[in-house]
Order: C-alpha cells, then sequence, then structure tokens
C-alpha cells in the first residue's frame, strides 16, 4: 500500500504542476469569510490538541483561516476553515500529510496560493509564506524547506532534520500555534480514521457520523 502511493505521488511530480492562483485557495472556504454574509454557517474543524479536532458549524470568524486538501495533480480541491492552529500564519503548504497528497492554510488566500505554488516547484515539502496587509503587498518565503523523498521524507541526516523542525516550530509559533508540535498537527488533520472532523479527499468528514460536511470539487479550466 505505501509503495503503491510513493509510485503514484512519483508519477504525479513528474508531470507539469497546474498552477494556483489566489482565488482558487480555496474560493468556497474564502466565500465564507465575514464578506460574504456572517450568518453564512460552514463546518469548522477546531484543534483542541495538537491532534484532536471538534466540530463547530458556525460562521467563519476573525482568526479563522482557509485551508484546502489538494490532489497533487490538481484535479480536485478539498476547501475547509480551520481554528486553532495559528492565527498569523499567512500562507502555508506541506506534503507531509497521511494521504500524500498537498495540505494549504492560511488566513490569505494570495499567500496560500504563493506556498502551494512554491511548494509544487520544490516537488514536495513544507512553504510557509508571509504577506503584509496591504493589498499591493508581494508574498515573501519565511521558511522552505524540500522534501524530495515522496514529498515526505528528507535526503539529509537525522542532525540537519531536527534543525529544520526546531526552526520551523517556532516560527509557527510566533504565529500563534500553542501546541507542541506543529508537524504533528499538519501531518494528521487529512487522517481520516481519528477524530472528530477532518480533511479528506471527499471533503470536509466527519468521523464519527461517516459523513460529508462540506464536498470537495473538481477544478475547472477557469480555477486553474
Amino acid at each position: 500500500m505505501l509503495a503503491e502511493r510513493i509510485a503514484r505521488v512519483k508519477a504525479a511530480t513528474a508531470r507539469p504542476p497546474r498552477r494556483f492562483r489566489g482565488p482558487s485557495i480555496p474560493r468556497a472556504a474564502s466565500a465564507a469569510r465575514p464578506g460574504a454574509g456572517r450568518s453564512a454557517r460552514v463546518p469548522v474543524l477546531r484543534l483542541v490538541s495538537a491532534v484532536i479536532t471538534q466540530l463547530e458549524e458556525r460562521p467563519f470568524t476573525d482568526g479563522d483561516l482557509v485551508a484546502a486538501l489538494i490532489d497533487r495533480e490538481g484535479r480536485w480541491i478539498a476547501p475547509a476553515v480551520l481554528a486553532g492552529f495559528a492565527d498569523r500564519v499567512a500562507g502555508l503548504a506541506t506534503t507531509t500529510t497521511t494521504d500524500f497528497n498537498i495540505l494549504a492554510l492560511g488566513r490569505d488566500p494570495v499567500a496560500i496560493a504563493h506556498a502551494v505554488n512554491r511548494l509544487l516547484d520544490r516537488q514536495g515539502g513544507i512553504v510557509l509564506v508571509d504577506r503584509g496587509p496591504d493589498a499591493a503587498s508581494e508574498p515573501a518565503i519565511a521558511f522552505e524547506h524540500a522534501l524530495p523523498i515522496g514529498g515526505v521524507m528528507s535526503a539529509g541526516s537525522l542532525q540537519d532534520a531536527a534543525g529544520v523542525e526546531r526552526e520551523f516550530r517556532g516560527l509557527v509559533a510566533a504565529r500563534g500555534h500553542t501546541f507542541h508540535d506543529p508537524l504533528f498537527t499538519l501531518f494528521f488533520l487529512a487522517a481520516d480514521f481519528l477524530p472528530a472532523v477532518r480533511l479528506s479527499p471527499r471533503g470536509v468528514w466527519d468521523v464519527k457520523q461517516a459523513r460529508v460536511l462540506w464536498p470537495s470539487r473538481r477544478r475547472d479550466e477557469r480555477s486553474r
């Protein structure tokens, strides 16, 4: 099973990546922001520990992040809203997930898109992007680390990997993360076997009730 997934990942990264623009990362989740109407209720993944989530069904509020699980080949996107991770992260993208797809999140869709596209350029890893409050501000990479082995493993030494983890943990903590290990959080957000609500290729997934709360969607040509 693991060998099949790694083979699929290698095949996906061998093809030219599909580029992402700000409005499509993720367009549906961005529509849940207060500007779309404060009465719009959405399923929110609320972190109550580094791994465990609980479901909140409510409007998008300050401090929430838009998020998405994205197919590595760019065929579909599963939008979501995430609370309790780090409210000052502008854009973050990573391939360190249990299902080997791309996890993207942040408060700024332009910064998120920049992180995803840089991640595709590196063919996997972790990218953290900052962006100022001005609409004309350009995204800037605050941290990046390539994971060339299937997008989940480093080619360096254990000591090097530990140093990278410490640097990333400190940067995310400075942006509001309060739990012990942000990589642990990112890795398991797509683990659809853990309670209570997760991101999955089907969409936002209620694990206990085995139901889709917010479906994923195909990416049409206009959103690529």
